[in-house]
């Protein structure tokens, strides 16, 4: 197996492991972890791509994702929930304001960038 391949799986099984934490934890996002694990599987290792395509769970959104650079309405409500209540969380727990303005910073982008994508 290629460097560049062992590389691209590697990458592609912490992803994973990234969007299942997601699933679980509020600071971290799950669809974007699926969408590279995806990617990232199709260069380094077919089977685990299509193991990912085929998931119950994870192949619908990489699907919609391919077809239509799309992201459902569900997934972005869903987010700007979880992100209002990571950042309010913090905020209350009395986190330095560094740390507040930076995930506030990259919350925003992150909910600009699903919210302009169309639904699917």
């Amino acid at each position: 197996m290629a460097l560049s391949a062992l590389g691209y799986r590697l990458l592609a099984y912490i992803s994973l492991g990234f969007a299942f934490a997601g699933m679980v934890l509020p600071l971290v996002p799950t669809v974007p972890f699926v969408l590279l694990a995806g990617w990232s599987a199709g260069r380094g290792s077919p089977a685990f791509q299509r193991w990912l395509h085929e998931h119950p769970t994870f192949g619908p959104m990489i699907e919609n994702w391919h077809a239509h650079r799309a992201v459902p309405r569900h997934v972005k409500w869903l987010a700007l929930a979880t992100l209002l209540i990571s950042w309010s969380t913090l905020l209350a727990s009395g986190a330095p304001v560094w740390l507040l303005a930076g995930l506030g910073t990259f919350f925003t982008a992150l909910l600009v960038f699903l919210f302009s994508r169309p639904s699917g």
